[in-house]
């Protein structure tokens, strides 16, 4: 005589666990990606803001030119934004009374567009008792 065991599993667990742990693995990779995405957008664009600030009040100055603005911008980008900010382009129009800075480039590592424009007057020395 011979004793056979049968090992009966339940009926109604088709591996639904281990379905469910997968999903939710893959949605909280999902989340902490997009989470990562959007702070190294903000760094980038807090650069980009930064690198525009810095080139508007040296171009403001009586008498700076474009170049002197494009100049520290681009200096502040490679220094303050490393890899967060790429492409980065700045461009200065300085005008006899306003002074406006652009600064593009592309966050890293998803390429999202960012573009911080600034405008100011241009300084400008007027002597005590001149009409303004």
């Amino acid at each position: 005589m011979t004793l056979q065991l049968q090992l009966q599993r339940p009926t109604l667990d088709r591996g639904a666990v281990a379905l469910e742990g997968v999903n939710a693995w893959g949605l909280g990779l999902l989340t902490l990606m997009a989470f990562f995405t959007v702070v190294m957008w903000g760094l980038a664009k807090d650069s980009a803001r930064a690198a525009a600030e810095a080139a508007l009040y040296d171009a403001q100055m009586e008498y700076a030119t474009a170049g002197d603005g494009i100049a520290i911008g681009s200096e502040v980008v490679d220094v303050r934004a490393g890899q967060t900010l790429q492409n980065a382009e700045v461009t200065v129009d300085r005008g006899e009374e306003t002074v406006t800075v652009t600064v593009t480039g592309d966050a890293y590592p998803v390429p999202l567009p960012i573009e911080v424009t600034l405008a100011g007057p241009v300084e400008r020395f007027v002597p005590e008792g001149a009409g303004r």
